[in-house]
């Protein structure tokens, strides 16, 4: 029997995940449980591709595998696994990779919070933020300086 080659077997895997995911039924679960568990099912899938099909390497490869695994995750599923989602469920993996730190984050910020924490590159700055807004209960955080931009809801990048 020949291997099943990994963008199809990634899919089989995420697809058992997404059939028993109770995000799916939505049923006796508060905005904030939801939330929290999105950003894990969107840690989780990004983790999958980062260790199981790129194998910690990102190159052209990756690029086309994004692509390849995009088409298939959103013939099947929908929207949100667009090629542009999955880059960012991936960086979330890369930027966190571990799951409890997530998972504390999770608890207080959503989806929307992390998009913001994702283009931060320097570590203390993002874990700055992260924390101000989870302390916060997600409100803006500006610098000391006050500084902050309205379109990105105060924070100071």
């Amino acid at each position: 029997m020949t291997e099943e080659p990994e963008p199809q077997r990634l899919v089989r895997v995420l697809a058992f995940a997404l059939r028993h995911n109770p995000l799916r039924f939505g049923v006796g679960l508060d905005d904030d449980a939801v939330n929290s568990a999105l950003v894990l099912v969107y840690w989780s899938i990004g983790d999958r591709i980062r260790r199981d099909i790129l194998k910690e390497k990102r190159a052209d490869y990756g690029n086309r595998i994004l692509g390849t695994l995009s088409q298939e995750l959103s013939d099947h599923y929908g929207m949100g696994y667009t090629y542009d989602n999955l880059t960012r469920m991936l960086k979330l993996a890369e930027m966190y990779p571990d799951i409890e730190i997530v998972g504390a984050l999770s608890r207080q910020l959503g989806w929307s919070h992390f998009l913001l924490l994702l283009p931060i590159l320097e570590m203390l700055k993002r874990d700055f933020y992260a924390e101000c807004a989870a302390s916060n209960g997600g409100a803006s955080c500006r610098s000391p300086a006050g500084r902050g931009s309205p379109s990105t809801a105060g924070y100071p990048w």
